[in-house]
């Protein structure tokens, strides 16, 4: 051992684990890893406890219940077994080593439980050179396909002798696994699962039985943190599902805007819970004046007005997702409006029986001609909509107009 670590770290290996002692039997009964543990300094330097699991006669469906040997603080894996002799390809083998590998996680304690080969003669592998998968590797697969690395055992009871249930979370995420195995020869199992601490909007069922090998089935709804399903008899049944995760949003650029010009910003969310959930989005804080957002599209519009210029806006904006409960999630980014220059009369002619006024300024704001008689009062006589300068704005009602001053107004 001490050799073996030492001649892996100097290689900068250090961190690949060393299995022992893989005693044919799961319970080392000639105690091959006490030497080993026994001594600290070799104890430090073993990653996993290995043993097989070959018990009194696997072909007759021995269901001795591993124990759960000691670890010293080590994983724990079962590492070796197999159909001795004969070929069986049933459901009910199947169901057998599901309830092996039930018995291995919730018993004996184990992180990982192997068969022995992938493909033999005589259908003692899970493959047989000659024949079809066997119905015990699409069991395995109930298991291996949806407890994935960083998943856990959490506790799952059941108050049915028949139905066997184990329930597995992943540590970074909220996907889980539940896996049901029917030990009735004939009869189906209603069962009702009671989500605690953590839920989900519905669960996928897949089902390996006599007629499904490993086969998704539709969507089960999950109301209050509660679902029930009919496990067929003889049948492993793999429940998987997320809970609801909040969606996020892509990082939002700052904006610059000018008074008048219409601004649209996208903001981009995601959300990976599945089935695909509904994002909805909103101002998290008071828009500016003039300012809008669409709920479903996340545009973001803003228009931005004459009193707005030379001023910084957060825009803070939420999406949040349909999910069980609703989880949110905001993001957030400046609008900068430029300064805005007043316009210029550059001319006032009289022409075609009326009074022209020829207009320079800045482009995007409207333009509104305004006239009095006494600087005091003024009334609007036209208004253009973000012209492209120069704008040329009229006073349709001169000579019969006593008026005698007139104002250009941006806006809005």
């Amino acid at each position: 051992m001490t050799n073996l670590y030492s001649a892996l770290a100097a290689r900068g290996l250090s961190s690949t684990k060393i299995i022992l002692p893989e005693s044919q039997n799961w319970t080392d009964p000639r105690n091959l890893r006490g030497p080993a543990l026994s001594d600290p300094n070799v104890a430090a330097e073993v990653g996993i406890i290995a043993n097989h699991n070959y018990v009194g006669n696997n072909d007759v469906g021995d269901q001795s219940v591993p124990t759960a040997i000691s670890s010293n603080g080590k994983a724990l894996w079962e590492t070796e077994v197999a159909l001795l002799s004969g070929s069986d390809s049933s459901i009910a083998n199947g169901v057998y080593y599901a309830k092996r590998i039930h018995l291995f996680m919730t018993r004996a304690q184990a992180n990982a439980y192997h068969y022995w080969w992938l493909i033999s003669s005589g259908n003692q592998g899970l493959i047989g050179t000659t024949s079809f998968p066997t119905k015990r590797m699409f069991t395995f697969g109930q298991y291996s396909r949806f407890v994935r690395p960083n998943f856990y055992r959490i506790d799952a009871t059941s108050s049915q002798a028949s139905a066997w249930i184990s329930a597995y979370k992943d540590s970074n995420s909220t996907a889980f696994a539940i896996v049901v195995i029917n030990t009735n020869v004939a009869t189906d199992v209603i069962q009702t699962f009671n989500l605690s601490n953590f839920t989900a909007a519905s669960v996928t069922p897949w089902i390996t039985s006599a007629s499904l090998s490993l086969a998704a089935q539709a969507l089960v709804n999950v109301t209050n943190s509660s679902f029930t399903y009919t496990v067929p008899a003889m049948s492993v049944v793999t429940f998987v599902g997320q809970g609801n995760t909040p969606p996020t949003m892509a990082t939002a650029p700052n904006q610059v805007a000018d008074v008048g010009v219409t601004l649209l910003a996208t903001n981009v969310a995601s959300d990976s819970d599945l089935p695909a959930q509904m994002l909805t989005f909103s101002p998290a804080d008071v828009f500016p004046a003039n300012a809008s957002l669409d709920s479903t599209s996340g545009v973001f519009s803003w228009r931005p007005m004459v009193s707005q210029s030379n001023t910084t806006n957060l825009i803070r904006i939420q999406v949040a997702d349909s999910g069980q409960p609703s989880l949110s999630t905001t993001n957030s980014f400046n609008v900068f409006v430029n300064p805005i220059s007043p316009p210029l009369i550059s001319s006032i002619t009289i022409h075609g029986g009326q009074i022209q006024l020829l207009v320079n300024g800045p482009l995007g704001p409207d333009y509104t001609l305004l006239t009095s008689t006494n600087l005091l009062d003024w009334q609007s006589l036209a208004t253009v909509t973000s012209p492209v300068p120069p704008v040329t704005l009229g006073d349709t009602n001169y000579p019969n107009s006593a008026v005698g001053f007139y104002r250009i107004q941006l806006g809005p």
